[in-house]
């Protein structure tokens, strides 16, 4: 296992929100970053965002289940009523 992935997956939901003020400006950013690569890189970017698009909503509910566990465990929850509505 690589003790690195959850902040990784939030340094790149870090980076992305960087690329612009507007969902509309971060995708232009990163298509133009996208444009600039060598033919043989976007194809491999292109498989990476694929595989993390198919698989990262099954591990969203995967992780809001355990959270929902720990929480229930510690009886005390993280998340604040605002958020739940």
């Amino acid at each position: 296992m690589h003790k690195q992935f959850w902040p990784l997956v939030c340094q790149l939901a870090d980076v992305y929100d960087d690329q612009g003020l507007t969902q509309d400006e971060r995708q232009r950013h990163v298509t133009e970053l996208f444009s600039a690569m060598p033919p043989q890189v976007q194809r491999r970017v292109m498989d990476c965002t694929l595989r993390l698009s198919m698989k990262l909503p099954d591990l969203y509910a995967a992780i809001v289940a355990a959270a929902n566990r720990s929480e229930e465990r510690s009886g005390e929850s993280t998340w604040k009523k605002a958020d739940t509505a």
